[in-house]
């Protein structure tokens, strides 16, 4: 099983008080002694979730992500895809006529999805290295001169948004030549060519802070840039170009109002009749370096909000020392009383949405944490009903 990055467990159990007093007994008296109070504890089920970060990452269903830890715990994300080249008839003449020849040509266009963070609302999420490696394959005979247009998207159809960045840096300025195959390895053994991107020579940061949908590759690229004088066969008989991207965003960042949904499936609904009371105790235990908050929202079997919880909750972040990692988990408990609208609606209630909003430890200073396999943020939700019933 792959560790988990952020473990949220949340368990809904109603734990019924009953508290059996005051009873009338007609016109029975007795002289000093009452009747006998019953007392009784029941529990019962009301829903059950298990949450994590890591069964979300495997529940996107997404091939071109994996999550990998390193040998101390710090998690990492990885897209990987691919994609194939080969020239067209026209270019193809080209060349077999003028090996020397220098055109331009569109090596790739391919959109690689970035599912993953199609789980969260909203928020930014400021990665300190990332990197993307592009790799070249070229059993041509011919050098490439590559230049990028390359850009990440976030087209939110949920919130009608749309936001757009661009690659920009000096990896754009550059021409970062793919090398050509040996003569005698022309459509044969490939030359291979490896080009990165950081954030030391770009904004790379910046395409992947606001939790892009997708991210677009546009890879552009000159034949011969150097103009050089080729002669002979660049061609081959079954040469092209294997071209592999891989976006690796190692799990250390600033965290500012990312915002997730996390449900709660009610089943049948549940009534309490004539409770007297209903109390909403949660208990966080946080050994994460994040500090949040969480609202909660009652939904009907139709997905029509009935209720809100009217009272919100907070955690804060588990102290970070010394390496980045946080030293000791904090404990909270809310109590969150609702009112007779409340009590009520719970008997038509489907599921429970809770938005939690989430920001790193130090914040205001924009200081770095990071996320490793062991960190854990456990939630329990509990629902206190007392009942008074007189005999």
């Amino acid at each position: 099983m792959v560790h988990s990055i952020i473990v949220i467990r949340h368990r809904l159990i109603i734990l019924l008080l009953i508290c059996l007093g005051s009873c009338k007994l007609g016109d029975l008296e007795f002289d000093g002694v009452g009747p006998p109070v019953y007392e009784a504890q029941i529990a019962v089920a009301m829903a059950e979730a298990n949450y994590s970060l890591t069964d979300l990452i495997l529940g996107v269903r997404d091939s071109s992500l994996t999550i990998n830890e390193a040998v101390n715990g710090l998690l990492t994300l990885t897209y990987r895809d691919s994609a194939e080249f080969k020239f067209s008839s026209s270019q193809l003449s080209t060349l077999i006529s003028n090996p020397s020849a220098q055109f331009d040509i569109n090596l790739q266009n391919q959109t690689i999805p970035m599912t993953f963070f199609d789980e969260f609302e909203s928020g930014l999420v400021e990665f300190e290295e990332p990197k993307i490696t592009y790799s070249f394959f070229n059993t041509y005979g011919v050098p490439l001169g590559l230049s990028f247009d390359v850009f990440s998207a976030r087209d939110d159809q949920r919130n009608e948004t749309f936001e757009l960045k661009r690659l920009d840096g000096e990896i754009t300025g550059n021409t970062n030549i793919i090398e050509a195959a040996p003569a005698e390895d022309i459509g044969v053994n490939p030359a291979r060519t490896n080009v990165f991107v950081t954030h030391e020579n770009s904004n790379l940061p910046d395409l992947f802070s606001f939790l892009p949908l997708s991210f677009v590759n546009n890879l552009v690229a000159t034949v011969n840039p150097n103009n050089e004088t080729i002669t002979g066969n660049v061609l081959g008989n079954d040469a092209g170009i294997t071209i592999t991207t891989q976006i690796d965003l190692p799990l250390k960042a600033v965290v500012d109002s990312l915002v997730t949904i996390i449900d709660f499936n009610m089943n049948e609904g549940l009534s309490f009749g004539e409770a007297d009371s209903v109390t909403l105790r949660i208990v966080t235990f946080n050994s994460t370096p994040l500090d949040g908050h969480m609202i909660m929202e009652f939904y009907n079997f139709d997905s029509l909000k009935i209720y809100d919880v009217p009272q919100s909750l907070a955690f804060t972040s588990a102290t970070v020392g010394a390496r980045q990692k946080t030293i000791d988990p904090e404990v909270f408990i809310d109590d969150i009383p609702l009112d007779s609208t409340g009590v009520r609606a719970l008997a038509n209630t489907a599921y429970i949405n809770a938005f939690i909003s989430m920001n790193s430890f130090k914040l205001d200073t924009r200081d770095i944490v990071s996320f490793f396999s062991q960190y854990e943020l456990d939630i329990t939700v509990t629902a206190i009903v007392q009942i008074e019933e007189e005999f």
